[in-house]
């Protein structure tokens, strides 16, 4: 969603995940969903 900022808490969580190649667990998949296209990997 173009304009819309992404939190900070959210963007580290997906940070770290990212880093340590790991997969993100998460029942609100709305929030992280952008940032799959940086290499987050969500279930």
């Amino acid at each position: 969603e173009e304009g819309r900022l992404i939190e900070d808490a959210d963007l580290l969580i997906a940070a770290t995940a990212i880093s340590k190649n790991l997969v993100l667990w998460t029942e609100n998949r709305k929030h992280f969903e952008r940032l799959t296209n940086y290499g987050l990997k969500l279930l």
